[in-house]
């Protein structure tokens, strides 16, 4: 039987990305971040920094601009690690920075690539 062990940073990265999440889709912050979603977490050895990285929808389904998103995440930076440490049951709340994952923005542009060399191919004499 093979088990994985998995070191107490990865779980409480888990735990802060799930609480994260339920925190930005409360009530109080809903409207704000409706178009964000949590990726991952990465937390430090021991426990007291945490990036939260997120992914938005912002300029695509909204006229809301990824500088909107990052403006608020900087304002409401203190409230939400306070929201977020309500849920949590550590000795210390982390400090939290919350990053933008370019992920997706990454995945269209390799997408885009990959479309403008099947394109050339089929443009070529064979």
């Amino acid at each position: 039987m093979y088990i994985e062990k998995v070191s107490r940073s990865d779980r409480i990265a888990k735990q802060i990305q799930k609480q994260m999440t339920n925190v930005l889709y409360s009530v109080k912050f809903a409207d704000r971040y409706r178009l964000v979603s949590i990726s991952r977490v990465d937390v430090s050895r021991d426990l007291r920094n945490a990036k939260i990285f997120y992914t938005t929808f912002a300029g695509i389904v909204d006229s809301v601009s990824n500088a909107d998103i990052r403006r608020a995440f900087k304002q409401d930076n203190s409230q939400l690690r306070q929201a977020l440490v309500k849920q949590l049951n550590m000795k210390y709340a982390p400090e939290i920075r919350f990053v933008e994952d370019k992920f997706l923005e990454q995945n269209r542009r390799i997408e885009a690539i990959i479309d403008n060399l099947d394109r050339s191919e089929d443009e070529q004499p064979a």
